[in-house]
């Protein structure tokens, strides 16, 4: 019985107009995608400050400076560990203010850093 009612929900396909299966399983995709991916953007990182330091650190163990955007680059590698899309962003503002705050860090401009 299964198998006559594929068959004939096969052969209806057929007969429909090849753009318009396209159009079918196009939006068949388009819905089976969950709400949220469609519509939501994902909010900016707020580091903590123990964050920051560790990001800091792992940047002096790379023989390299912490720069603002070397620092914002690896606090989204640490915190987008074990994804494989893309990196989330990192407020910036709220970045600064950390490190600004934190008695551990020292900022201060530096030939080939960033612009304040």
């Amino acid at each position: 019985m299964k198998a006559a009612q594929r068959q004939s929900e096969t052969e209806q396909r057929n007969e429909q107009p090849q753009s318009q299966r396209q159009a079918v399983a196009k939006n068949s995709q388009f819905e089976a995608l969950p709400q949220a991916s469609r519509t939501c953007k994902t909010p900016a990182l707020k580091p903590e400050l123990h964050e920051v330091i560790a990001a800091v650190q792992s940047i002096y163990a790379d023989n390299m400076k912490p720069y603002g955007r070397l620092l914002r680059k690896r606090v989204a590698e640490h915190d987008g560990l074990g994804s494989s899309d893309r990196l989330p962003e990192v407020d910036l503002e709220h970045l600064r203010t950390v490190c600004e705050a934190s008695g551990e860090l020292l900022m201060a401009p530096e030939v080939g850093g960033d612009r304040p």
